[in-house]
């Protein structure tokens, strides 16, 4: 995106190597197969209190979200045309995640769509069944026309932006051309007066509200909560970075928010009923990046001060966690295991229920894993490979975590990995081994793409 820049700051290296530990992680997790050990499985969601690294790699991404805001809205002058470009970054970049999300969340119904002739030939030989190999074609179809839509090729010549335009053109068409086959998987039955509606309001509510037979916002996927979640703290940062000490404030607003949404005060309003608490629950855990991103800036390169602060950021979210997340003396199957609604929230360590103990826990993981990476990259100016990948990697996560769609239908499509369902080839060890292979493919490539100046922008 464009904007009127202010200073032309470095990268903050540590923030790129945690961004990229973080993505390495999701992916090895996103793969798990037959039998994955329960180190790459999500906790029982049913449970009042647990949590295993994996719960929180979605949380630490959207810390890491909020950590980048204040870093990259800096290069936006604060006046009225900087606002506006600032404004339209936000939407725009909001609009590509939720566009995305919405892609992938809807099952295409393969017996109504066919195999997509010219790539059914990719399926012959697949050792899979054929329901399963027409989804993995259509998906590798989709994820195409999303690499090629939203390419970048960082190369200063007219005749390479030519190219990447041209690739935006045909990603484009891809796309258009999916949507207007798609079939849903399961077909709702509507309402006369939602079937005589308009076309933009039969849109607005298969979209948005989930009614309807086209594509349905559901849970929007990873992607596209990443999407809700920068709107919303993107637009509050926006509000209160000239003071920031207005976040705190800012945090307690959206806390009253999920509450009131937990408590069903928004059911007359269908929008705000249905996405209060992906706009608070998920803010929340951005805005806490959002702070410790302004309180960086303000450190002004001072490495003994930004320590201080990481150190007292770690301490006041343990110390709010050891207050509000009982831990101890809920015995399996008690009423309190039970709870739900605002209870949850406000008191259990749950990722599905996004409670304020998981929020803060995060908070503090991630202080502490920042305080680890920033001795050696940013103080030691340390570049070995190790730094240097992550870094990479780091710097490019949306070319990985879409990457990960297309080397996975790839496989499906073409039964390369058709003993995944065989248990006798698929154990502990072996699901965690060929996961760490697929994750350092597809790393790779993202890495090796953004090496010779190609990667995916929003």
């Amino acid at each position: 995106m464009d904007g009127t820049p202010v200073s032309k700051s470095p990268r903050v290296v540590s923030v790129d190597m945690l961004r990229g530990l973080t993505i390495f992680v999701m992916i090895f997790a996103n793969f798990g197969f037959l039998n994955a050990p329960w180190y790459m499985k999500h906790y029982d969601w049913r449970a009042f209190t647990g949590a295993t690294y994996v719960d929180y790699i979605f949380s630490m991404f959207l810390i890491l979200v909020g950590i980048s805001i204040p870093l990259a809205f800096r290069k936006y002058e604060d006046s009225l045309r900087g606002n506006w470009k600032l404004i339209r970054h936000i939407f725009v970049r909001s609009a590509s995640l939720l566009f995305i999300g919405l892609l992938y969340i809807n099952t295409p119904d393969v017996t109504k769509m066919g195999m997509c002739g010219f790539l059914a030939s990719l399926c012959e030989w697949s050792g899979i069944a054929q329901i399963d190999a027409a989804f993995a074609v259509w998906r590798l179809l989709v994820t195409t026309g999303v690499i090629l839509l939203f390419n970048q090729i960082l190369i200063d010549d007219y005749r390479w932006r030519r190219v990447s335009l041209l690739l935006k053109v045909i990603g484009l068409a891809i796309l258009v051309y999916y949507m207007s086959v798609f079939e849903p998987a399961s077909v709702q039955t509507l309402t006369d007066a939602e079937q005589n509606a308009n076309f933009l309001v039969r849109g607005f509510d298969s979209v948005f509200l989930g009614r309807g037979n086209w594509f349905r916002g559901g849970w929007w996927e990873i992607i596209g909560l990443i999407g809700w979640a920068y709107l919303a703290g993107g637009l509050l940062y926006m509000v209160v970075r000239k003071t920031p000490e207005l976040i705190y404030l800012a945090l307690t607003f959206l806390l009253l928010f999920a509450v009131c949404g937990a408590y069903s005060r928004f059911d007359g309003v269908p929008f705000l009923d249905r996405y209060n608490g992906l706009l608070s629950k998920h803010t929340i855990v951005v805005m806490l990046g959002v702070g410790l991103g302004a309180m960086m800036l303000r450190a002004q390169g001072s490495h003994r001060v930004i320590y201080g602060m990481l150190l007292r950021f770690a301490f006041i979210c343990a110390l709010i966690c050891a207050i509000i997340t009982p831990v101890f003396g809920l015995e399996n199957g008690s009423p309190a295991q039970q709870a739900d609604g605002v209870y949850k929230f406000l008191f259990s360590l749950n990722k599905n229920n996004c409670s304020l103990g998981w929020i803060f826990s995060t908070g503090v993981f991630c202080a502490l894993l920042w305080m680890v990476f920033y001795y050696p990259c940013d103080v030691k100016k340390n570049r070995n490979f190790i730094v240097r990948f992550f870094a990479a990697l780091g710097s490019v996560p949306l070319t990985a975590y879409i990457f990960q769609f297309w080397f996975f239908a790839f496989f499906n499509a073409t039964g390369l990995l058709v003993f995944r369902w065989n248990e006798k080839y698929c154990n502990n060890w072996t699901s965690a081994l060929i996961s760490l292979a697929v994750t350092l493919l597809i790393c790779g490539a993202a890495v090796l793409c953004r090496k010779y100046k190609f990667s995916l922008k929003l």
